[in-house]
Parts: C-alpha cells; structure tokens; sequence
C-alpha cells in the first residue's frame, strides 16, 4: 500500500463522512474494516484530547501557562491571555466566578469536565483548577484544539459562553 493514504479534517462532520462504508476501501483500493461512527468519533476525540494535553505540558515548559486562580489574576491584568481553562469538577461558585472573569476580559473559557486531577497530570501536579495560556502560537494552537475538541461529542471539554 505504499503512496496510498488519506486525510481528515478534525470536524465531526469529516469523520462521520469517513466512516461511512466503502470511503477508505476506495482510497486505499482493499478492503478495510472500518469502525461504527461512534467508535471513530471517539478514537479521534481520545487522540485529540491527547494531543492537547501534550501541547499543554510543553506550553508549561515553555513558560506560557499560568497555574491557579491567583495566576490567572495576574495574567488577565496584563491582558496577555488566549485561553482560560477550568476544570469540570471545580465548587459551582468558583466556575461562576472564572466565567465571569472570562466574560469581563473577553477571554476564551473552556471548561474541561474530565477534571483537575486530568489537567493536573499534563501538567506534573496533582490538581489543577484552572489555568490561563498566555498569548502566542501555544496559546493560538491550544484554543483552536480545545474549540474543535468542544464540537465533538463524548469530549470532555465544553466552551463557555461569553453570554451565560
């Protein structure tokens, strides 16, 4: 099967299109097993989720990521922040307040239902409630992952709204 091969846009809609029978065994002229629909979404959502999480330790190391409600603060008031991100499983009025902070700047807020505990192992902690990726190609690359990760279904990221 050398030369042959296929790409995809990570939209929902593209891998749905994919998964439909008969699509690859064209492209790569056999027969291929596809998985169900289902099953494919929620391969390239595991990848993708993956695939962030890894973006994010390396914009840590990098020294793009703000860890804590305290550091967050300090990079909103410098205006220098692309993406908030909170955990899922933060107290009801914490979230509220993060949300409200995103609104008041105008910021991306991206809430991750997987958890803290999940952020905080990307990250080398053990919990992380919320972060701030300050402005440049990480931070560029991550709200356009963690947007695209938020239309897939099954994801464990959600974007919030800058009106609720």
């Amino acid at each position: 099967m050398s030369g042959r091969g296929a790409s995809v846009h990570a939209a929902p809609a593209c891998v749905a299109a994919l998964a439909k029978p008969g699509v690859l065994a064209r492209v790569f002229k056999e027969r291929v097993i596809v998985p169900t629909e289902e099953e494919a979404l929620a391969t390239f959502t595991a990848l993708g989720e993956e695939h962030f999480f890894q973006r994010l330790g390396l914009a840590l190391r990098a020294a793009k990521v703000s860890v804590g409600s305290e550091a967050v603060g300090e990079v909103l008031g410098r205006k220098k922040l692309s993406l908030l991100l909170t955990a899922g499983d933060l107290g009801p009025a914490v979230l509220k307040k993060e949300a409200s902070v995103a609104r008041a700047y105008l910021v991306e807020h991206i809430s991750y239902a997987g958890g803290g505990a999940r952020i905080g192992q990307a990250l080398g902690r053990a919990f992380v409630g919320s972060l701030a990726v300050r402005r440049g190609p990480f931070g560029a690359e991550l709200v356009r992952c963690s947007k695209l990760l938020a239309a897939f279904p099954g994801s464990g990221f959600s974007k919030v709204s800058l009106e609720s």
